[in-house]
């Protein structure tokens, strides 16, 4: 884990930052730690210097989750480093106010999920003797709205958990940092593109990236959703949900690419591209 921060790849480790700013949010992979670790460490080097967080909100992208928008747990989260906690209080404050939907229809979701598992690590490596309060959130597809080009906001599943989301935070009190763990695109014969894969395809893939990280960036969550549905997700976004909910549900006023990287994949010949991003 120290070593994903090592240069050149890595940021550097965390230390003190000369910035005043307080960080709202990141965006973090979920690849493997073996192809994305320093890519992560973008992430939480900014968490660690920058966060005066009580509170960490994780979006996760949900694989397996199928029958609602969101499925929420109340059970920890194990890392090497130790439990982190569900702070059942909040949890159970959210989903009193998403009655009479059900988020924890899909809670056995959680168990083999490592979008939100990879958060955790992180997390419990960088407060190793602090009881972290951690609300683990799934956010399952929204293709459904992609394909209709239906703004996630106009689904009653999704603006009514968001609406619940701000209410519980802004009654809570306490100081939040919100952490969506995505990857973007997932391209290549693999994955049912026709291959194999050119220089040129990837800096197309690349280039698509970009628009969306300037959506991202500019917290305008339609615009990001718009890059997605214009195309029928062709390119296969693996966090169009979490970082949909996190941009709407954050208060920031500004967002930066902390690092963009992609991993190449030559025996399957497929690519997975992933990002670290900042949001104060």
């Amino acid at each position: 884990m120290d070593a994903f921060f090592d240069p050149p790849e890595g940021p550097g480790r965390p230390g003190v930052s000369g910035e005043k700013k307080t960080l709202k949010g990141v965006v973090a992979p979920h690849i493997d730690l073996r192809r994305g670790g320093p890519c992560f460490a973008w992430a939480y080097r900014e968490v660690a210097e920058a966060s005066d967080a009580d509170l960490f909100l994780v979006f996760g992208t949900g694989h397996a989750v199928v029958r609602g928008p969101y499925a929420l747990t109340r059970k920890d989260y194990d890392t090497p480093f130790g439990p982190v906690r569900a702070d059942r209080a909040f949890i159970d404050a959210l989903a009193e106010r998403c009655r009479p939907a059900d988020l924890f229809e899909e809670e056995l979701g959680h168990r083999t999920e490592h979008s939100i598992e990879f958060q955790a690590l992180f997390l419990k490596y960088l407060y190793p003797d602090r009881e972290i309060a951690f609300v683990p959130i799934l956010c399952g597809s929204f293709h459904e709205m992609i394909a209709a080009r239906r703004s996630p906001s106009e689904v009653e599943g999704v603006g009514r958990f968001i609406e619940a989301l701000r209410e519980t935070v802004e009654a809570d009190g306490r100081r939040v940092c919100m952490i969506a763990g995505v990857d973007f695109a997932h391209v290549g014969t693999k994955f049912g593109d026709p291959g194999p894969m050119s220089p040129a395809f990837l800096e197309a893939v690349a280039s698509e990236d970009r628009e969306r990280l300037d959506a991202i960036t500019a917290l305008d969550a339609e615009a990001f959703f718009g890059t997605i549905s214009r195309d029928g997700d062709r390119r296969r976004i693996c966090g169009t949900s979490s970082i949909y909910t996190m941009l709407r549900a954050m208060d920031a006023a500004e967002g930066r690419v902390l690092r963009y990287d992609r991993t190449v994949d030559s025996q399957t010949d497929s690519c997975v591209t992933f990002a670290s991003m900042a949001f104060y």
